[in-house]
C-alpha cells in the first residue's frame, strides 16, 4: 500500500484542498510526532497558496507567475512530507489513510486466463489447409494450439502445434482429406488456462 504522488496532475485549487486535508489529518496525529515538514510551515504554505490563487483569478501575468511558483513549492512540500509518512507507515493502510494523503490504487490480482470460446475449424481453400479461429481471451499473452489425428475408431492422439498471438490462423501442411481435431488454450501471466472445446474438420 502506498500514497499517490502524482501531485503534478492536480490543479491549484485541488492542491490547496490536499495540503489543507493533510494538515487537518496530521495535526495531533499520534502516528506522526516528528513530521519532516512542520504543521506551521504547511499552514503558512497553504495560506500563501490560497492568497495567490485568489490574486491570479482575473489577475495579471505577474500574479499568475507567483501562483505557479507557489504550486511548485507546495508540490515539493507535499512530496517531502509524503516520504516521511511512507517511512513511518511502512505500508500500513490505516496509518497511511490517517495522514490525509490519497492512497494509490492497488493493482488487481490477475486471475488465471479464461477458456477460449466460439472455437471453430473450417476446411481451407488450398490443399492441406484448415482455418482455425476463436474468440480472444482477456489477459492472454498468446495461445497454444494443439492438433490430433482421428483414427477410424475416433481415438485422438494430441500434439502441440504452435504458439500464436493471433485468434485466426491458417494451418498448412496437413494431409488433404484427412480428419483432424483441434483445441486451443490461452497463456497468461499466471500460466496456461484450461483447454477449449474440441473441434473437428477435414483438411482441404
Amino acid at each position: 500500500m502506498n500514497i499517490k504522488l502524482s501531485f503534478y496532475k492536480l490543479i491549484p485549487t485541488a492542491l490547496l484542498a490536499l495540503i489543507r486535508t493533510v494538515i487537518a489529518n496530521m495535526t495531533g496525529n499520534a502516528h506522526f510526532l516528528t513530521p519532516r515538514v512542520s504543521m506551521v510551515d504547511m499552514e503558512l504554505m497553504a495560506e500563501a497558496l490560497a492568497d495567490a490563487i485568489t490574486a491570479a483569478t482575473n489577475g495579471d501575468r505577474q500574479s499568475r507567475i507567483l501562483r505557479d511558483n507557489l504550486v511548485l513549492e507546495t508540490r515539493d512540500m507535499l512530496r517531502s512530507q509524503a516520504d516521511y509518512v511512507r517511512s513511518v507507515c511502512n505500508g500500513d493502510r490505516a496509518m497511511l489513510e490517517s495522514s490525509g494523503y490519497e492512497l494509490a490504487k492497488q493493482r488487481e490480482p490477475i486471475e488465471k486466463v479464461g477458456v477460449p470460446q466460439n472455437v471453430k475449424a473450417e476446411t481451407g481453400m488450398a490443399a492441406g489447409e484448415v482455418e482455425f479461429r476463436w474468440r480472444s481471451v482477456h489477459g492472454a499473452h498468446g495461445y497454444n494450439m494443439e492438433k490430433a489425428m482421428v483414427d477410424a475408431q475416433g481415438n485422438m492422439t494430441w500434439e502441440f502445434l504452435a504458439f500464436t498471438t493471433r485468434t485466426r490462423n491458417i494451418l498448412t501442411g496437413l494431409e488433404s482429406h484427412e480428419l483432424y481435431a483441434f483445441r486451443v488454450y490461452a497463456v497468461g501471466v499466471n500460466g496456461p488456462g484450461l483447454k477449449s472445446a474440441i473441434v473437428q474438420v477435414i483438411a482441404a
